[in-house]
């Protein structure tokens, strides 16, 4: 609901869909209504990759999902930054800075969605400090705010141990490849290790090779790699 409200449309996801008659499945699950329907399908699907394209879905990323074992909590990099939890009087900073350095996803990848892409991060980053599974921690330098960072913790009945995520990430384009991502991404696993995770997914856009770069030295493992394609139908410009 509150991408819908950012970007002013109807916004629809349709997950992964099996079955051999791909055509009708999608007929049944896109809905009418002027919008936008987001799918995701597993990279090596090509019938329903397929389907979609003959439906109007048009190619916008990949991802990859991975994971990265927690047996022990990794240790802190050397880097001219220090971290720790974001506190309320950094949000407004902390949002001008995921509107401008996400430049790495399907929404800004979507001709039609464009300058909204910022807005939306900006809009998901304020909602994570009032989430209780959600942490959100800063990096700062020279006292001033470079960088974030946003996990997860998931409890899952079937997994006797707590799951993590992590969810996304911010530097500052001034203070890339000085070693931020790698203190926030360390000091997010850390916290996720300190309550107890045992394993804590990753996703990335294939387009994103620092952010891969960061992960591989975290001994990311690549799980499964994913399309993103959009459909926009009967969409009324503004």
């Amino acid at each position: 609901d509150w991408v819908a409200a950012v970007l002013g449309h109807p916004v629809t996801a349709l997950g992964h869909f099996v079955g051999a008659h791909h055509a009708a499945l999608l007929a049944a699950a896109v809905p009418p209504a002027p919008g936008l329907t987001v799918a995701r399908v597993a990279a090596a699907d090509l019938p329903a990759i397929d389907a979609l394209c003959d439906a109007g879905f048009r190619y916008v990323g990949g991802d990859l999902t991975g994971v990265i074992r927690l047996d022990e909590p990794p240790s802190m990099p050397d880097a001219p930054v220090t971290t720790g939890p974001l506190e309320p009087h950094e949000l407004d900073a902390a949002a001008a800075l995921a509107a401008r350095a996400h430049v790495h996803s399907a929404w800004a990848y979507d001709p039609r969605i464009g300058p909204a892409a910022g807005r939306l991060f900006a809009a998901q980053l304020r909602r994570r400090p009032s989430e209780p599974d959600s942490l959100v921690i800063a990096a700062r330098a020279d006292g001033a705010l470079c960088g974030f960072i946003v996990a997860r913790v998931i409890e899952h009945p079937a997994a006797p141990r707590p799951l993590g995520n992590l969810d996304f990430i911010g530097v500052d384009p001034d203070r890339r490849r000085r070693g931020v991502g790698d203190a926030l991404n360390v000091a997010a696993l850390r916290a996720l290790h300190a309550r107890g995770v045992a394993a804590v997914t990753v996703r990335t856009m294939t387009t994103n090779p620092p952010a891969i770069g960061v992960l591989r030295r975290l001994d990311w493992r690549v799980a499964h790699a994913d399309l993103i394609l959009h459909r926009w139908h009967r969409r009324a410009e503004k």
